[in-house]
């Protein structure tokens, strides 16, 4: 592979020349041409490259391109005089103390209250809450009150008439006392004896459990359920299934089929809910294509994928299999939950104050200038849903963490689109945030958020050592060289760091962190970020990045790959031959409503696979069948590890593996996505 930084000029004019006197020339045309004049190998990306800067390309668009022009809308510019958060105050957020050094003044602080209290209306979480409590009006008990209050009065008032003569007889000898002090004590005294029947019923505590029952089942079964230890030297069968896994957890909090299970059988135990809907699930991963063969399982990687702490007889998941099938509601539940987490979000479309329009994939790989996207940098709606929800509508805190994105466009220096990210980022009044849609790969839109709360948000994003702009932070002093030692990754992390203002006259001072292989050695990327010290330390912000994007060189290059298979249609890797490809790709399956329950929970197993193969495999992948992927990487055996809230999945490969090299693009695909399971451990694969 060439590199792009190391060319030399007299290739770059001799390319930009011959390609505005032969339009017709091709990347593969050049790479001869530069190799027989210069005696260099370049690679067709590099070349690409040069003529996509120097703006000669015709970009060919995705296969879908007439529908895709349809999203290019004219949108008039929207002036921020018309702007309804035009008057909006920016939230200052309490990390930012350094903006309050005009307290002499008193008047000031008086006009300052103001303007706090008309950012509350504008808050969005306040909005959130609201609906919370929408469920609790059908769980009230105050109607249940008035019917165990008054059993609970009738037998109270025979004590109230004994104190009441009492208190009578002591007044009389002491008149002036009792104004003083001792009404105020006997006043006290009455007050306690209300409160007793407060205690008694407690029909508070009822309530709660009937809400937690409703709204946080759920969540409530990672409390419940404790993840099964196994030694960590024992070696499982069919392993691979923690990539159909990985997928379930990326589109849905939960297990999709446990929920259903849960929601339609009320009177079930959620554990044995949970495990039993995982058996059936992921029982044919296992070799068992009939229920009545898994009395004749001997091995354990299915209970370990179901999380069962002992095995279970076929009568037990017949019996459960059964309760389900005679539930009416369980088709048209598990449609639309398949419907609602394999819908797929390809970008975000970021609308800003001044009719300035930003791109990001859902991948959050990179900002784009145009909605050109390679379709396989797509995440579940859910995920994209998350992402908008945890990252940028809601502000950060020591809880929410700052949107990593991998890297900026272009090879020699940041597109204009960097500095109106970064503006928007920093609430800069005529660049703020007034909408975000979430865009599917069809253009169509999945759901729009706006009155985005007024305030300055978190970011960080890497960039390459051979963009101007890497060049200009690298003049003058860089800093120290420090280095940490990152045990998630097995790494000696090298880096140094400085304060830069960009973008140039901005008055925004952003810090440049230095990646390097060693204490001497040159630097091999770059971070840019705006979170201050006091809230992340750079040592924090570089394993923040890293455990997001482990390996970023690949990662690159990947996005050159996607971007080139975008421009030149019908380039496909090369992992099947021609007469066994089949016509076209997978999509996702919806369930019938003549199959039987079994069908329809294949059907959600099908569905997973194909998002596995969209989302972690190489593109390829997309035209294989369920049972190709069960025999090359589903049932590969492997080793599980749990350690400080990490969940380890290592692959044993046979000898002479021939798929090493997807296996190897699928586990780094699948690392970089910052998925956790229902315990919220960050899963990792690994290949032995």
């Amino acid at each position: 592979m060439g590199v792009p930084y190391k060319l030399d000029k007299r290739v770059v004019k001799f390319i930009i020349d011959e390609k505005q006197l032969k339009p017709r020339l091709g990347c593969r045309s050049f790479v001869d041409l530069i190799k027989s004049q210069f005696g260099l190998n370049i690679s067709k990306s590099t070349v690409n490259a040069v003529i996509k800067e120097a703006g000669l390309s015709k970009r060919v668009g995705r296969p879908r391109g007439a529908k895709r022009a349809v999203t290019q809308e004219i949108r008039k510019p929207v002036s921020f005089k018309e702007s309804p958060l035009r008057f909006s105050q920016p939230l200052v957020l309490p990390f930012d103390k350094k903006e309050e050094p005009k307290p002499p003044p008193k008047p000031e602080p008086a006009e300052k209250t103001p303007p706090k209290l008309e950012q509350k209306p504008v808050i969005v979480p306040k909005e959130n809450k609201e609906p919370e409590k929408k469920p609790e009006p059908p769980v009230e008990v105050k109607e249940e009150k008035p019917q165990e209050a008054p059993k609970l009065e009738p037998p109270k008032p025979e004590p109230r008439p004994e104190p009441k003569p009492e208190p009578k007889p002591e007044p009389k000898p002491e008149p002036a006392p009792e104004v003083t002090k001792p009404e105020k004590p006997v006043e006290p005294a009455k007050e306690e004896k209300p409160k007793r029947p407060m205690v008694e019923p407690k029909p508070v505590e009822l309530a709660k459990v009937r809400e937690i029952k409703k709204e946080g089942q759920f969540a409530d079964i990672a409390k419940l359920m404790q993840p099964v230890s196994v030694p960590e030297d024992d070696i499982f069968d069919s392993m691979g299934v923690f990539f159909l896994k990985a997928a379930e957890n990326e589109s849905s909090k939960t297990s999709i089929l446990g929920d259903l299970a849960r929601e339609l059988m009320t009177g079930i135990d959620p554990l044995e809910a949970e495990i039993k809907s995982n058996i059936l699930l992921y029982a044919s991963i296992f070799g068992i294509d009939n229920i009545e063969l898994l009395d004749q399982y001997r091995e354990q990687g299915l209970w370990v994928a179901s999380n069962s702490s002992k095995k279970l007889g076929y009568f037990e998941i017949e019996r459960f299999l059964g309760d389900l099938q005679k539930k009416p509601e369980l088709f048209s539940k598990l449609y639309y939950a398949c419907d609602n987490n394999f819908k797929e979000a390809l970008y975000y479309k970021i609308i800003l104050a001044d009719g300035t329009i930003i791109f990001i994939d859902s991948r959050l790989k990179s900002i784009w200038q145009e909605p050109n996207i390679p379709d396989n940098f797509t995440v579940s709606q859910n995920k994209a849903k998350r992402y908008i929800e945890e990252k940028i509508i809601q502000i950060f805190t020591k809880e929410k963490q700052p949107i990593a994105l991998f890297n900026v466009p272009s090879f020699r220096s940041f597109p204009a689109v960097v500095s109106e990210f970064i503006y928007a980022m920093e609430d800069i009044a005529h660049k703020r945030m007034l909408e975000i849609d979430t865009i599917s790969v069809n253009n169509q839109e999945l759901e729009s958020h706006s009155n985005i709360v007024p305030a300055k948000r978190y970011f960080m994003f890497g960039f390459w050592p051979w963009q101007q702009e890497a060049k200009d932070f690298l003049k003058g002093d860089i800093g120290i060289v420090r280095d940490f030692y990152l045990p998630e990754l097995a790494r000696q992390i090298y880096y140094s760091a400085r304060q830069v203002e960009f973008p140039t006259q901005s008055q925004i001072y952003l810090t440049a962190i230095f990646l390097k292989n060693s204490a001497f050695s040159s630097p091999r990327m770059g971070i840019l970020t705006n979170v201050p010290e006091q809230i992340m330390t750079v040592q924090d912000l570089i394993k923040f990045y890293l455990l997001h994007w482990p390996n970023f060189e690949d990662t690159y290059q990947d996005i050159l790959a996607s971007s080139e298979r975008l421009t030149y249609r019908g380039f496909v890797y090369p992992v099947f031959d021609e007469d066994t490809m089949p016509k076209r790709e997978q999509s996702y399956i919806l369930p019938a409503s003549s199959a039987t329950a079994l069908d329809n929970i294949n059907t959600l197993l099908t569905n997973l696979s194909i998002s596995c193969q969209r989302h972690f495999f190489p593109y390829g992948y997309r035209f294989a069948d369920f049972a190709t992927m069960k025999q090359r990487f589903y049932g590969l055996p492997g080793k599980i590890k749990r350690k400080d809230k990490n969940l380890y999945v290592n692959l044993l490969v046979p000898k002479d593996y021939p798929y090493s090299n997807d296996l190897f693009y699928a586990v780094r695909r699948i690392n970089e996505s910052d998925i956790t399971d229902m315990f919220g451990c960050k899963i990792w694969f690994k290949v032995l």
